[in-house]
């Protein structure tokens, strides 16, 4: 299993300072549909929200976060992310504030945070199963009763559309079977390689099921409210699990009387 320090995380880290210069033009842009579909479902949840103060965790350059600031102007808007490369770019973009930090180490006072969003696989590119309870737990501590989280994920069994990306079940339930048999790796993380700069950068992401989403989510004492599953190329609301990926929208309860 990955461990702070090692193989993971020193992956995570370097393809994120390695690709910040060109994130928006290149990741960003060939997934504005599918963000545009989330960030439809965000804003819907949170427009009326008197007084609206929102954490975007894992906010990368902060492009998605000024685009919720400027559609919701009575908003409070807060970005933090722990790539510091991420952030110098985030810190043009206009959020109330910007700031390095690890996700369950963000330290802002109990019930700081109306709502929290945790987008664009940020969730996955945590690489320890402690790390990824850390991180919710702490979100549910910042968040108010009655607070919202948005979280979406790899989906782990995502076969694709049959647009731009598409793969068997076998393909899939293969890459399953790499993640159990490789010393280095929990059940369902990936390792992977793109070509940037004319050479590979290596890659990790941990992908989820609708199923052990919503174990972590409720594990740290949410409710879920809706679980979707949005298609990667078309951004439309899939009614099979397969063929898209996935959002789940949760709440802090109330505390009990």
């Amino acid at each position: 299993m990955p461990q702070p320090g090692t193989l993971g995380e020193r992956i995570v880290r370097r393809r994120f300072a390695a690709i910040a210069e060109v994130y928006d033009a290149t990741i960003g842009a060939r997934r504005q549909v599918y963000n545009q579909a989330v960030d439809a479902i965000v804003l819907d949840r949170v427009r009326d929200m008197p007084g609206l103060t929102l954490l975007d965790a894992g906010c990368g350059t902060a492009v998605r976060s000024a685009e919720l600031k400027r559609q919701l102007p009575h908003a409070r808007v807060v970005g933090v992310d722990a790539s510091a490369p991420m952030i110098e770019r985030a810190r043009a973009q206009g959020l109330d504030e910007v700031r390095v930090g690890r996700l369950d180490e963000i330290d802002d006072p109990d019930g700081s945070f109306d709502a929290i969003t945790c987008l664009f696989f940020v969730i996955c590119y945590l690489t320890t199963r402690a790390e990824r309870e850390r991180a919710i737990a702490n979100f549910h501590r910042l968040l108010k009763p009655g607070g919202l989280l948005f979280v979406d994920a790899i989906n782990l069994w995502h076969l694709g559309e049959g647009l731009d990306f598409r793969r068997s079940p076998l393909e899939a339930g293969w890459d399953y079977l790499r993640s159990l048999l490789d010393p280095r790796l929990s059940p369902g993380d990936k390792l992977y390689s793109t070509t940037h700069d004319g050479r590979q950068l290596p890659g990790f992401f941990h992908g989820f099921s609708h199923r052990s989403l919503a174990r972590l989510l409720r594990g740290a004492g949410f409710v879920i409210d809706h679980q979707y599953t949005i298609g990667y190329n078309s951004g439309g609301l899939r009614r099979r699990f397969f063929e898209g990926q996935i959002l789940h929208v949760c709440h802090r309860p109330a505390e009990a009387r």
